[in-house]
């Protein structure tokens, strides 16, 4: 057996010769045949060299929908298989090695051969052989041709002469380490989704109508001191609404924000469209394949990639519509829809759109631009599940490191365009509400009485708050209510730290690359799992295969903001309603803390994160 290779480029050629000598080759095999006598004897005798006649004779397996066995009766089976030969001899010659690699590797087995067991080298590769032989997947194929021979055997009542071959539904079940099928585990998630959504409603609505019917009976025990109280305040803030909306105009137009703001902000929000734009059509990471052999290196540039505009093509060419359009609202709909209400509302004067009603719209603008980032997280799984390694097993006969192969996902300008947009869209949202709210301060400075003011600087913590009602009675926390407070915060504390330190996903490749991966481990199942921390460390340290300075900075920066945004924000948030509730704080203080609060909570993409692997794990499935 020859083995060679021609680089026209670099001037390299490798000739090398291969030689296996085998001497008392035994074959051990024992072959469980269910032959049905009625159709052998049936057969006609010219039909027995036609291999689906013979076939077709065995008993015919039932198969279900994935072209697997429905029940325990056997046609034919493997029930053991051996190949031994007793004498082996390896002989391993470079004719002609131009390459350095190859010929060390050589020069290296022919020094150590005298010293290796051959005979058991090569019996242990045979019995790898004959383990893929033997498997499932080799009865299930062996299965699938019983079941088609009978309508290939021209003498067989069951004859069709135009007949094609089946395409089953699913391989997923042939192989016995294969998990529940991600299309299942999505149909579950999605069933458990809405349980909890119509639970959650069921309860709102609970609430809503039994504070509606309090209400009503409230209204009907009111005295007319409670009833004056009452509409005196709605009067105040109908008056307060109406100052706002006569004495102010647009934020473009408003006095109270800075020209250069009010110039630059439309053009932030042309550029996040551009970006946004940008990164949906560019490419967002292409899969490149290296494969070595004997210290010699080949890349093969892009044999995959990704773009939203190509993963929804053919997300919805392959079937997977729902998904398709999933990621078309988050990801292609959303930004935009964001960018151009953000816009509208900006020029847009208070006949229009009310400052009470800017200010809501703003604020749910802001509470929700975190699901724009979905496609981000998702391409941050496929770093993930298409960083694949394959390396030459550990056998005496083949040389350390002979071949290897990987798969490594590059991240490009799509990517790095959509986060810039992102961030750039969330950091813009946060001053637009600023300047909203200034807007407002600036109209009702004087609209405040005397005592508010004084109210206002005094200082209380909220647990230690009095609450009044109308009536004038007032109420304060319970100690009990404050200790399961605090218990209920160092408990959600210690989730998320479990939850980050904790397997959170894992990625198990099937089919040839699953093979290829185990024989280089062992036979270990190709699985491995990933914790947030995992898959911080496997982004940095992605960026030294390349050796690029800009993919050191873009995943650097990548792996900051997975930190912030799921580990980081989430308890800053929580830190920062503990600081609310035991330090004394007056109202401006406590302005400034809701504030951050609001600003971190639009930062804090937990639930964003977990939806976006379970996306990933719809799109990329089993790796194969």
């Amino acid at each position: 057996m020859h083995y060679s290779s021609l680089g026209s480029e670099e001037g390299l050629q490798n000739d090398l010769e291969i030689s296996v000598e085998m001497q008392d080759l035994v074959l051990k095999m024992v072959l469980f045949i269910s032959i049905v006598e009625e159709r052998l004897m049936n057969m006609p005798f010219k039909d027995i060299t036609n291999l689906n006649c013979l076939m077709s004779t065995l008993l015919t397996p039932t198969l279900d929908a994935s072209g697997l066995r429905e029940d325990d009766s056997k046609s034919m089976d493997f029930e053991e298989l051996t190949l031994i030969g007793k004498k082996n001899n390896f002989s391993l010659k470079c004719n002609m090695c131009s390459s350095d690699g190859i010929e060390n590797a050589v020069n290296l087995f022919r020094l150590t051969s005298a010293f290796l067991d051959t005979t058991g080298a090569v019996n242990s590769l045979l019995e790898v052989i004959m383990r893929l032989i033997g498997g499932d997947g080799f009865r299930v194929n062996i299965d699938r041709y019983l079941a088609s021979s009978q309508y290939q055997c021209p003498s067989n009542e069951a004859f069709i002469s135009s007949y094609t071959a089946p395409v089953y539904s699913s391989l997923d079940r042939e192989f016995t380490t294969v998990p529940e099928p991600a299309n299942s585990f999505i149909r579950n998630f999605a069933i458990v989704l809405m349980f909890l959504f119509a639970g959650i409603l069921t309860i709102l609505f609970l609430v809503r109508r039994d504070k509606k019917s309090r209400l009503e009976a409230w209204k009907m025990s009111m005295t007319a001191r409670q009833d004056m109280l009452i509409k005196s305040h709605q009067r105040s803030n109908q008056h307060r609404e109406s100052k706002l909306n006569e004495e102010t105009t647009s934020m473009f137009t408003s006095k109270s924000i800075p020209l250069i703001i009010r110039i630059l902000v439309p053009i932030i929000v042309l550029v996040n469209v551009g970006l946004f734009l940008s990164g949906h059509l560019s490419l967002g990471a292409q899969v490149d394949l290296s494969v070595g052999i004997a210290g010699e290196t080949v890349t093969l540039p892009r044999i995959f990639d990704f773009s939203l505009a190509g993963s929804v093509k053919d997300m919805w060419k392959n079937g997977a519509k729902e998904l398709a359009v999933f990621i078309v609202i988050f990801s292609g709909v959303w930004p935009y829809t964001k960018q151009s209400i953000t816009f509208f509302l900006w020029f847009s004067p208070t006949r229009w759109v009310s400052v009470k009603r800017r200010e809501s719209i703003l604020t749910w603008l802001d509470a929700l631009g975190k699901w724009s980032f979905v496609d981000i997280f998702v391409l941050f799984m496929s770093l993930v599940g298409f960083r694949i390694t394959v390396e030459s097993p550990e056998i005496d006969l083949i040389p350390i490191q002979l071949y290897g192969v990987g798969l490594l996902v590059i991240p490009k300008w799509g990517l790095y365009s959509n986060m810039i947009a992102q961030i750039l869209s969330q950091l813009s949202s946060h001053f637009i509400l600023h300047y909203h709210r200034k807007i407002e301060a600036d109209c009702l400075q004087d609209f405040s009485s005397t005592s508010d003011n004084e109210s206002a600087s005094k200082k209380t913590s909220l647990r230690k708050h009095e609450f009044r009602d109308i009536n004038g009675n007032s109420d304060i926390i319970t100690k009990s209510v404050e200790i399961a407070l605090i218990v209920f915060a160092f408990v959600v504390v210690g989730i998320f730290l479990c939850g980050c330190i904790l397997d959170v996903f894992s990625i198990e490749a099937f089919g040839i690359i699953g093979v290829a991966i185990e024989l280089g481990q062992n036979f270990e199942d190709a699985i491995k799992r990933f914790s947030l921390f995992d898959v911080v460390k496997l982004v940095i340290s992605q960026a030294s295969y390349t050796g690029v300075t800009a993919d050191y900075v873009g995943l650097l920066a990548l792996a900051i903001v997975l930190l912030w945004t799921v580990l980081i924000a989430p308890m800053a948030q929580l830190a920062l309603l503990m600081y609310r509730w035991f330090v004394p704080m007056d109202r401006k203080g406590r302005h400034r803390n809701f504030v951050a609060v609001e600003s971190i909570m639009a930062w804090q993409y937990s639930e964003v994160f977990l939806l976006s692997i379970v996306i990933a794990a719809w799109q990329l499935g089993p790796i194969r």
